[in-house]
């Protein structure tokens, strides 16, 4: 159906908009939609409209003015919205109620044929109409009526108005001439619903004596349980495509189907398996839905339903599927990103729209403004260090060990009256973020947020952090990341990255000037961090009160960078009896023009060192940010 404003010309074609005193026909399959100041004030001649026609108030206290109206269609009035016929004196009509049985000669109707008394106010309130509706009702010339509530609907095979009738918000006449006085229901309307919209895996028993309309995106992908449609009732797809499944249907009443859309029975697989919902509590075995950073795990024999109801965090840890496991995104979500830090999926992953999973790469909440050194130190200190800290290279580690809440009972502070803060640290939380941290370095995997090194089109895999600088050198020396078995010294590379200390490194930095008894001002680096937190996330400290001890406020899901810079020593002596390496085989990678490149490759030898009296081979020091998420 057509929608146009009552002013557009497109609406009304060669006749133009309807001036004062003119008749007009409302469209065919169109809603004409009226707004304050369209209509003129003097009002119009005859007006009709048609059976497959609306007229719609979108705004309140409209009025409009005809000699005479002929409404086959609908019109869907607003708060204090009239339609006036003629014009008549109201002020001494006598105010009665629709359920008043002593103004209805033959009783209050309650079906077939009616006209309303004359020269009265008729008041109609919620639940006093026929839901099934009335055959042909008259409205006298010197008659009001009144809809005093929200959420009327008046339903009639024909009306022949004469009078007045004042509807209130989202109340409407509704003109059916098939003979079926039902009123239209629209699936997604809770109003229609006792126990509210049913949700996958509940029944669906369909209200009795309506006509519900099911649209595109309205019905659970997951299914229902079991499925039923009264005799009284009719169920109308008005879109193409839509499918409604149950464990059982029972259909005593009619159903309009659109274009390969179906009613059936599920006999999948997946219909055996309990639906819960993502945004429930009780979904989860400790009534607690999982925030940011932590993980997601769907339970065995579990149908774990995201729905518009669900709002996601910024992004969890593991997501993990078993074999009898389902996670669906139904048909109320769409363009819904979940980012999680790793995926183990055995069982269904499953969306009716646009959705996505897919592994973090994302930048740091807070960072450590000095740059650590895989020779086991602190380099140059960057007292005024910002965000921008030079790195080639971008990490993110989604830590498995390291836990927000260790680093955050690491640091102690405090602040004084007049807004100074000291600090001081505990010496045994420090040994447990260095044992947990190392842990981490040691055996998690790094997500490259570059994808490549040195060559665009050559992608790297995610990996340890020494697998990963064993795919950089394998990228200086054959211009792509994966040519391993050429490097004859990984074993050493591995070991020098885990001996290297990164987290003793980081305790001898952000320690530095502090003890563990008493409070004293932070060092440049940790006051930097601390500040950050201060401007980032506010929020954790509007409580602190004075010269109380306080737990620096990390929370699960926080993140840090670090900037290290990466060596590595690639041959040795070549007299050494370790390597087996020679003078000639030194001396071809020296003179790299004569090293047979593949395809082509370009070389990057410029990123090495050659020591000529040793005959040994270095990486030249590279800096990568590696991004910590805290568990």
């Amino acid at each position: 159906m057509s929608e146009y404003f009552f002013n557009d010309v497109n609406a009304w074609g060669n006749n133009g908009i309807p001036l004062t005193g003119s008749d007009f026909t409302t469209p065919s399959n169109t809603t004409i939609k009226i707004d304050t100041n369209m209509l003129r004030l003097l009002g119009y001649s005859d007006i009709i409209v048609p059976n497959n026609s609306i007229i719609k108030f979108i705004s309140d206290n409209i009025q409009l003015i005809a000699e005479t109206l002929q409404m086959n269609g609908t019109i869907e009035l607003n708060t204090n919205s009239t339609i006036l016929i003629a014009k008549s004196a109201v002020d001494n009509r006598a105010i009665y109620s629709f359920n008043n049985a002593s103004i209805w000669p033959n009783g209050i109707p309650d079906s077939g044929s009616f006209t309303f008394p004359d020269d009265i106010i008729m008041e109609i309130d919620a639940d006093m109409l026929h839901a099934l509706g009335y055959s042909d009702v008259t409205v006298p010339k010197d008659t009001l009526i009144k809809f005093i509530s929200d959420n009327i609907q008046f339903v009639s095979k024909t009306i022949q108005m004469n009078g007045v009738i004042e509807l209130n918000t989202n109340s409407t006449i509704l003109i059916t001439n098939d003979g079926i006085t039902r009123p239209i229901y629209s699936f997604n309307d809770s109003s229609i619903w006792p126990n509210g919209i049913p949700l996958a895996g509940e029944d669906c028993l369909f209200p009795e004596n309506i006509i519900m309309e099911i649209g595109s995106n309205m019905l659970q992908q997951a299914g229902y349980d079991k499925i039923t449609v009264p005799a009284s009732t009719c169920v109308k797809f008005i879109n193409a495509n839509c499918n409604l499944y149950g464990k059982s249907v029972d259909i005593q009443g009619e159903i309009q189907l659109n274009i390969n859309s179906t009613i059936s029975v599920d006999t999948d697989a997946d219909a055996g398996l309990e639906i819960k919902y993502f945004h429930d509590a009780a979904t989860w075995t400790d009534n607690k839905i999982p925030g940011i950073g932590e993980d997601i795990t769907v339970g065995a024999g579990i149908c774990l339903v995201i729905s518009s109801q669900t709002t996601l965090a910024e992004y969890y840890g593991a997501l993990t599927i078993p074999t009898n496991g389902m996670l669906l995104f139904d048909n109320t979500v769409d363009n819904t990103r979940l980012l999680v830090t790793s995926i183990n999926n055995t069982g269904t992953l499953q969306s009716a729209n646009n959705n996505i999973v897919k592994i973090l790469r994302g930048n740091a909440n807070l960072y450590l403004p000095v740059y650590l050194d895989s020779d086991v130190k602190v380099q140059d200190s960057q007292v005024g260090a910002n965000s921008t800290m030079d790195s080639s290279s971008n990490f993110i580690m989604h830590c498995e060990q390291t836990k927000a809440s260790t680093f955050g009972k690491y640091f102690k502070y405090k602040v004084d009256s007049n807004g100074n803060y000291t600090f001081k640290y505990n010496d045994t939380e420090k040994t447990n973020f260095e044992t947990e941290l190392s842990a981490d370095i040691s055996n998690q995997k790094l997500y490259h947020y570059d994808r490549t090194f040195l060559n665009s089109s050559r992608k790297t895999t995610d990996a340890t952090i020494s697998n990963l600088l064993i795919q950089y050198i394998s990228s200086i020396f054959f211009d792509r990341p994966d040519v391993k078995d050429l490097i004859k010294n990984p074993t050493d590379i591995r070991d020098n990255i885990v001996n290297t200390n990164i987290p003793g490194l980081i305790g001898l930095e952000i320690t530095h000037g502090l003890n563990t008894n008493t409070y004293a001002n932070g060092n440049n680096p940790l006051v930097s961090m601390f500040q950050q937190i201060k401007r980032q996330l506010p929020n954790r400290f509007s409580n602190d009160n004075n010269n109380v001890e306080y737990n620096f406020p990390f929370k699960s899901g926080d993140t840090i960078a670090i900037f290290v810079k990466m060596k590595a020593n690639i041959f040795y002596n070549a007299t050494s009896s370790t390597n087996g390496h020679t003078q000639e085989l030194y001396n071809i990678l020296r003179n790299n023009n004569n090293l047979p490149m593949v395809g082509g490759a370009v070389s990057h030898y410029n990123l090495l060192e050659f020591n000529d009296v040793n005959k040994t081979i270095k990486m030249k020091p590279t800096t990568w940010r590696i991004v910590l998420g805290l568990k």
